[in-house]
Parts: structure tokens; C-alpha cells; sequence
């Protein structure tokens, strides 16, 4: 068939021989669907040979099968801009704006891509016109609106004019939520206004107080500074809305081990063992902390424990061997690594994980 021809001159690189293979096509073809996979054959052996009019002319063709089909329209722009025929994409979304009515969402999401479109023509300002007015479709909430904020601070801060931005979010925002004071915060943050961006966290911290993020922003910024005391006192906050996330109890107690506050950092790993007490994943942390810290004990019950709790575990196996070979106890070592032939581990995987653990070691002749 004229199809299957038209395709293997494709692959040949033949584009002259498979555009007229693919015209003998359509010229018999009398479905629609397939009409439009022609079509799509034809424009891109069009664009493979940089014919641009000739390309767009058979997406107008394939768009003209269909009019007020939206998806056409949003390939079709897709198309262009792939090529960087931007004008020409332009009028497609400003036709699919059009399509698409009254369904806000819709609305909003085209001219998103048109403001996108705009940024990638140089044409910043209109860019940002065009975002501002995709937000006023939807609530400050949505994620979208959030999206789209994040876009105009993106040309902002490409352009080099983020104090201005700043400036007229000051203006606006007399009293600022939740996300603006997000914003707020990073962006004083980024052009060095610590301590603005700390009031902008803290604000936020009061808006959402279960919220993790702004607390965890303040704790970078009181590092930075170097102000231990009041990093301490942010992380036993952020600890209390947040006791089941680990990572921070483990910062905190790597901050005691460096400060010299060894007394303060055990009780803390204490708790965390209290806490976590069903939790392998942590206890995995836990054993390398006493190792790192030199809690040997500490940390052989805490390899041991993660043995009972899955024996047949990889990773907790060799964990546990591990540390009686860094303690000296080599036979234990040698013992306790066998079991991975017995562990979750298909036999194959099990020898081809001894063999090179028992090398390292240089335990094998």
C-alpha cells in the first residue's frame, strides 16, 4: 500500500519518494481518523525537511477535519513551538482560547502555555501580563495560581529585577497568608534580607502551624549565622509538631555531638529509640550514629535488634557482620555473613553477595 511505502522511504530518509507516497494516500483515504494520521506523516516528513509551509499547510488540513476539536489545537501549537514557529502557535492557542469556552480551568491552562509562549519569544512583559491574568481565573490556593506565581518570579529573576518584584509584593501583601508569606520569605532570602525572610518564615509558621517548611527555613537561615542556641531551640519546635519524622531528631543530635553536648545527644538518641522502636529504617540511622559516635554497645544491640525484627534481611546481615569485623571478632564476622545464603536473597544473589564481602575482608585464599 501507498501507507507502507510511504514509511519505509521514512526510515530510508526518502522524504521527496514518502511525501508522495502519503499524498497517493490521503487522496484515497475517505476516514477521517486515518485522514489525520496522514496528515500527521505528511507534515512531519515537511518538517524533517524544514518546508515549514508545507508542514503547517497539511496541520491546517488535519485541524480543518476537526475544528473545534481542542486536542488538535493544543498539538498542533505544540508542533510549532517544537520547530519554532511561534507566531504561527500563537494563533492556534488564541483559537483554542476560543474553544474552550467558560471552562475556567481550561482557560487558565492555555494561557499559562501562552505565557510561556510569550517568555521563549523574548516578550517577558507580556509574558507576565498573561500569567496575571490566568491567576485572576482561579483562587490564590489552587495549585496553579501557585504555579503561575512561580513562573512570573522565574522572568523577574531571569530579567535581574527581583528587588522590584519584591517592592510591589511589599505593596500589595499588607498582610501577607500562608503561601505569600512562603514567597515573601524565600525571595528576601535569596537577595541576602535575612531578616526579613526570618519574619516572613515565622509569620508563615503562625499561619499554618503543623507546617514543617517554614520551620525547617528558619533553621538554615540560624545555621547560617552560626546562632547554635536558637538553632537548638528550632529544632526541639519543629521536633514537637513533627515527632514522627525522624531526620530532624538525628540533625539535632548531630548538632549536640558537635557542639560537645554528648550527654544532651545520647538522652536524645534514647528517645528516638523509644520512639521508634518498630521502625527498621530508623534503626538502620540509629546503629550508624552509635558507630559514628563511638557507642559500641549501643550499637550491637541495635544491629541485633534489626536482625530479629527481619533475620532474612540482606542489608541487616551484613550490617551486623560488619560491625564485629570492625570490632576484631572475625569468626563472628565470617558467622554472621553465612546467613545470607539463608536470607530473602535467591540463592545466586546470596553466593554472588559473599563471595566479593569475604574477599574485601581478606578472608579467601
Amino acid at each position: 500500500t501507498w501507507m507502507s511505502r510511504g514509511s519505509v522511504h521514512v526510515l530510508l530518509q526518502h522524504m521527496d519518494k514518502a511525501t508522495a507516497d502519503f499524498e497517493k494516500a490521503l487522496a484515497l483515504e475517505k476516514n477521517r481518523d486515518k485522514k489525520q494520521d496522514i496528515l500527521r506523516k505528511l507534515a512531519d516528513a515537511a518538517f524533517a525537511q524544514r518546508d515549514w509551509d508545507r508542514a503547517q499547510k497539511y496541520y491546517d488540513q488535519l485541524v480543518a477535519l476537526d475544528p473545534k476539536n481542542e486536542y488538535l489545537r493544543l498539538e498542533y501549537a505544540q508542533v510549532l513551538i517544537q520547530y519554532k514557529r511561534y507566531e504561527k502557535a500563537l494563533q492556534q492557542y488564541q483559537q483554542l482560547l476560543k474553544l474552550v469556552g467558560r471552562d475556567t480551568k481550561a482557560k487558565a491552562t492555555t494561557l499559562r502555555d501562552i505565557g510561556d509562549l510569550y517568555e521563549k519569544m523574548g516578550q517577558d512583559d507580556e509574558a507576565i501580563t498573561t500569567y496575571r491574568k490566568a491567576q485572576k481565573l482561579m483562587k490564590s490556593s489552587h495549585w496553579l495560581s501557585v504555579e503561575l506565581e512561580q513562573r512570573i518570579v522565574g522572568v523577574y529573576r531571569r530579567t535581574d529585577r527581583l528587588g522590584e518584584l519584591i517592592a510591589s509584593y511589599e505593596k500589595k501583601w499588607k498582610s501577607p497568608n500562608y503561601t505569600q508569606a512562603m514567597l515573601l520569605g524565600s525571595l528576601f532570602d535569596e537577595i541576602g534580607r535575612e531578616d526579613d525572610a526570618l519574619k516572613m518564615y515565622r509569620r508563615a509558621s503562625t499561619k499554618n502551624r503543623r507546617s514543617v517548611d517554614p520551620r525547617v527555613r528558619i533553621i538554615r537561615i540560624l545555621e547560617r549565622r552560626g546562632e547554635e542556641k536558637k538553632v537548638i531551640k528550632a529544632y526541639n519546635d519543629l521536633i514537637r509538631i513533627a515527632p514522627r519524622e525522624s531526620r530532624y531528631q538525628f540533625d539535632l543530635v548531630k548538632l549536640y555531638f558537635r557542639l560537645g553536648d554528648r550527654k544532651k545527644a545520647e538522652s536524645l538518641l534514647t528517645k528516638i529509640e523509644k520512639r521508634f522502636s518498630r521502625d527498621p529504617d530508623v534503626f538502620v540511622v540509629l546503629a550508624d550514629m552509635y558507630m559514628r559516635f563511638d557507642m559500641k554497645k549501643k550499637a550491637l544491640a541495635t544491629y541485633k535488634k534489626l536482625v530479629r525484627l527481619d533475620p532474612r534481611n540482606d542489608a541487616f546481615i551484613l550490617g551486623l557482620g560488619e560491625y564485629y569485623s570492625q570490632s576484631g571478632e572475625i569468626d563472628l564476622a565470617v558467622k554472621t555473613w553465612v546467613k545470607l545464603l539463608d536470607s530473602n536473597l535467591e540463592k545466586f544473589e546470596a553466593y554472588a553477595r559473599l563471595g566479593p564481602v569475604l574477599a574485601e575482608h581478606g578472608l579467601v585464599d
